[in-house]
């Protein structure tokens, strides 16, 4: 099957689909993992943060918010999720560009 939102799923029954959690992803530029060239797992509160090179001057970062409706983008929520609750958590080797 292909997940929550298969095909094969919905034409054998009806169950209802719960989403706890949204990732969303940041570019980090021209910045240094604390150990080069691995992936890093911070186990946040309330949620996990992952950072992993994505090239020589790039790092993705994921950020797993736990909600099943993500804070608006628009009026700056997710922006104001981001730089206090997440960013706290973040190495300092990345705050800077993670607050950028």
């Amino acid at each position: 099957c292909d997940g929550c939102f298969s095909n094969l799923r919905r034409s054998i029954c009806n169950p209802k689909v719960e989403v706890p959690s949204h990732f969303v992803g940041l570019i980090l530029e021209n910045c240094n993992l604390p150990y080069e060239n691995h992936g890093h797992v911070i186990l946040g509160d309330p949620s996990p943060i992952l950072f992993y090179p994505i090239s020589s001057t790039e790092i993705r970062c994921l950020v797993d918010v736990p909600s099943q409706k993500l804070p608006s983008v628009g009026n700056g929520e997710m922006a104001n999720y981001l730089k206090t609750v997440v960013a706290p958590q973040v190495p300092p080797e990345l705050y800077t560009s993670f607050i950028a």
